[in-house]
């Protein structure tokens, strides 16, 4: 047997570099939870809250105050005192929801008992648009009433107001309300049963042909149909409380530099509780020693993440807004990668990916995604973003001759001849992402103002 010695190399990761990992991937939500659970697993971690629930409210209002002294590009969304709408309500000016709507109508109405019950199953069964979506036949078997219940349940709900609530689909949503209508409806609910693509994507004259109806009366129809009300919900408050993100950065813009701050008010404080350090050195059990220093390795190494992810999160957003500055100064963003970040930064790519992933920065222009920050170059120059694409076609768009709106062959043209080589299918793309509709719709959009 012979026997010989090599050497070779090997890579392991350490069980505290995949937690610093773990720790710098978390958003604000997830890490705030994290550091809770923590603390009462392992008693030597203090946690010393930034803010209480009594001061919370008070606290959030100094910082919005000394944003407001601090960032001249603030001061014209704090015009005055009174203006002043709290940030942590909850509740809007209508906090009323539909169902709390639908229910006092149901309250009112001289109907059976039993009917009224099934009524109210349908009313909290309505989407977010205030439409049904699953059938009579699914909803009896849920709530344990006949289908014929049932069916005269969704028969009363579409009775009542707003008109189109209860609906299936756009088609009955409109139908409901044009039936409701005293004038004369028969044309725009023959439009809205068998030609409401049609109307969106042909001209009411080529519309007027399909129907037999005269040009007149096809573009009253198609006005009347257009003031109709697609989403019964809107205007009342949502069935779901308010989510409020929470910054991970604050970017606060002076005429010459920018300040960044890291959102550590929204943290407790992470601590070593001293009375068990103190245990640990005065006692003679070894089973005690040995809890705490498992306990204690655990504490600090929760720590050493904690202020790792804060650290890298504040280089690669010192980065970002230097590299970015046009846009926190009002401009556009420039072409930019992760792994322009992580090359700036001299880490790997993908711990700029975890770095950025679900943080939030909040300056003066709103609060975004880090990750909005990223986007790849267009066009021979390499100087044009994919967000920078979407504005010029927003300003062509807003130029354009509203009697022969651009298509999206010359949009394309248009932006090749300012050096932005992208191709008419990713024009239609962008065009969509930004709510313009195609040539032809805003065509006769224009002839039906």
């Amino acid at each position: 047997m012979d026997l010989s010695i090599s050497l070779k190399q090997s890579l392991s990761i350490s069980p505290q570099l995949i937690q610093n990992l773990e720790i710098l991937q978390m958003g604000s939500q997830q890490l705030l939870e994290y550091i809770r659970q923590l603390a009462e697993e392992n008693p030597t971690i203090d946690l010393n809250e930034a803010y209480s629930e009594q001061n919370e409210l008070d606290q959030f209002r100094l910082k919005l105050m000394w944003l407001r002294q601090m960032d001249v590009q603030n001061k014209v969304y704090y015009k005055n005192d009174s203006d002043y709408t709290d940030p942590l309500s909850t509740v809007s000016d209508n906090d009323e929801t539909l169902s709390d709507y639908l229910m006092t109508q149901l309250g009112e109405a001289d109907i059976p008992h039993r009917l009224k019950r099934a009524a109210e199953f349908a009313a909290m069964s309505l989407n977010d648009s205030g439409w049904l979506t699953e059938s009579v036949r699914s909803m009896a078997a849920a709530s344990g009433f006949s289908e014929h219940e049932m069916a005269g349940a969704v028969d009363i709900i579409q009775s009542l107001d707003p008109p189109g609530v209860g609906a299936y689909d756009l088609e009955s949503c409109l139908n409901i309300q044009l039936e409701r209508l005293d004038s004369d409806t028969v044309l725009a609910q023959q439009i809205v049963t068998e030609h409401l693509r049609d109307m969106a994507n042909k001209s009411e004259e080529k519309l007027a042909k399909l129907l037999g109806a005269s040009v007149e009366d096809t573009k009253q129809a198609c006005r009347l149909i257009r003031s109709l009300n697609p989403r019964p919900s809107s205007g009342f408050a949502s069935e779901q409380s308010t989510v409020y993100i929470t910054p991970d950065i604050i970017v606060v813009s002076f005429p010459d530099h920018f300040e960044i701050l890291t959102n550590d008010y929204y943290f407790p404080t992470v601590k070593i509780n001293t009375y068990y350090m103190n245990m640990l050195e005065s006692t003679d059990s070894e089973d005690v020693k040995k809890y705490l220093n498992e306990r204690l390795r655990q504490a600090k190494a929760a720590i050493s993440g904690i202020d790792q992810r804060k650290t890298m999160l504040l280089r690669c957003a010192e980065q970002i807004v230097a590299f970015q500055e046009d846009f926190f100064r009002g401009g556009s963003l420039r072409p930019m990668t992760m792994s322009d970040l992580a090359g700036m930064l001299e880490v790997h790519e993908s711990t700029v990916s975890r770095a950025v992933k679900d943080k939030f920065v909040q300056c003066s222009r709103g609060v975004y995604p880090l990750s909005r920050f990223f986007s790849r170059a267009l066009g021979e120059s390499g100087s044009v973003s994919a967000a920078e694409a979407k504005e010029l076609i927003r300003k062509m768009v807003d130029a354009e001759d509203r009697k022969t709106p651009l298509s999206d062959s010359r949009l394309c043209e248009n932006l090749s001849q300012q050096g932005v080589e992208i191709s008419r299918r990713t024009v239609a793309k962008y065009r969509s992402e930004l709510g313009i509709a195609a040539a032809a719709v805003r065509k006769q959009q224009k002839k039906t103002e």
